[in-house]
């Protein structure tokens, strides 16, 4: 648990040192998957996490890491091999099931493997490229490999046993990022999923365009798959980084509570979680985004 006193953030000083330390501990975790990958001679690296997990900035240190070594870098998303949405919504309707985006059974699995292979084997392969607007595939883009080319395969299936499968016979690396700990801020504790929570719920809203009840909506469907699917894989990873800020809960008061007021009415189904972290939230004093320095994971979340 990452613990922290809200009397003492009132002070900039405080507060500018305690973003300080939490970012140093982060980059200090980047930095020693950065000197793994650079002991060993890995053709792909497995990146996965749970959704807000810091998956976007963990990837570009690799890149620039590796480009800087002299590789050639390739990033495969998984989420580009999403079966198209009208067809896992008629599969759905049939079986008598909600729609899960989130399993393994909404990735084309048998194209995703013919792909990998095709690459593996040096030859130029056309890769996909997914419209989530269009919930199609919209565009495809040729890749080659050479012998300096490392492949940094991402996204939260990254860990399923079929994705790690495809590539058990090439020299591989796992990387798992998620929030680890509690953030303490005296008497409000807020556990590793909320954090998370209240990530997504700012991204989505300044990124995606998503109301916070929206979020809400599908945050049992998103955690239960976690629960099911990405978690029980965790240890099998072989690099693990925590992504928890102490600071997050005071930066993301102010931009939290304003949405939440605005997007969850009292007659929702989500109105006293919203109250909950509302009521919380307005304990603790705000602390300036702009201390956020450029390049920080938190950036992926506020912008």
């Amino acid at each position: 648990m990452i613990t922290t006193d809200p009397k003492q953030y009132l002070d900039p000083q405080v507060a500018r040192q305690l973003v300080y330390d939490c970012e140093e501990a982060f980059e200090n975790q980047l930095s020693a998957l950065c000197r793994t990958v650079g002991l060993g001679d890995y053709q792909i690296i497995l990146l996965s996490g749970p959704t807000c997990s810091g998956k976007t900035t963990t990837t570009n240190k690799l890149v620039q890491t590796l480009n800087d070594r002299g590789n050639d870098v390739h990033i495969v998303s998984v989420d580009d091999f999403y079966y198209d949405r009208m067809y896992l919504m008629a599969r759905s309707e049939q079986l008598g099931q909600d729609v899960d985006f989130e399993s393994i059974a909404a990735i084309d699995l048998p194209f995703f493997k013919m792909c990998m292979q095709s690459l593996l084997e040096g030859k130029k392969t056309l890769l996909p490229k997914y419209d989530f607007v269009l919930g199609r595939r919209s565009a495809y883009d040729a890749y080659e490999l050479t012998d300096n080319s490392v492949v940094i395969v991402e996204g939260i299936q990254s860990v399923y046993p079929e994705i790690a499968q495809v590539f058990c016979n090439t020299k591989n690396l796992s990387v798992f990022i998620s929030t680890e700990k509690s953030v303490c801020c005296g008497d409000s504790v807020f556990p590793p999923q909320e954090l998370r929570l209240i990530r997504r719920l700012v991204r989505d809203s300044r990124h995606r365009g998503a109301t916070a009840e929206f979020t809400f909506s599908i945050w049992k469907s998103v955690t239960d798959n976690e629960a099911k699917s990405i978690f029980p894989y965790k240890d099998k990873a072989q690099v693990k980084i925590d992504s928890s800020m102490g600071y997050e809960p005071y930066v993301m008061r102010s931009f939290l509570i304003p949405l939440l007021q605005k997007d969850v009415a009292k007659d929702s189904p989500y109105y006293s979680l919203a109250a909950s972290l509302i009521k919380r939230l307005e304990q603790l004093p705000s602390l300036d985004a702009t201390l956020i320095p450029d390049g920080s994971v938190y950036h992926e979340f506020i912008g």
